[in-house]
């Protein structure tokens, strides 16, 4: 049996993350409390500038460099694929 190690834990940058995504050194953190983005250095679990989004970010996913990430946007919770390039 493998066993499990726990890594010491981080605080959200803001509110309740949901989605997760990593691209080289940086984890990108969606917050719905905040309509936002967060990247977050791995090296110093610092948080850079937020980046709004149209409404809540659902989920993100890296291609070719950049994040793909799946936004809620208004009352009927219509989902929209948007592009972002840090």
């Amino acid at each position: 049996m493998n066993s499990v190690t726990e890594h010491p834990r981080q605080a959200s940058p803001a509110g309740h993350p949901q989605p997760l995504a990593a691209l080289g050194d940086t984890l990108y953190v969606g917050a719905w409390d905040t309509n936002a983005i967060y990247p977050v250095d791995t090296s110093t679990w610092t948080a850079g500038p937020a980046v709004a989004t149209p409404g809540k970010p659902y989920g993100m996913a890296v291609l070719d460099g950049s994040l793909r990430v799946v936004v809620s946007v208004g009352d009927d919770d219509d989902r929209y694929l948007y592009l972002y390039t840090p």
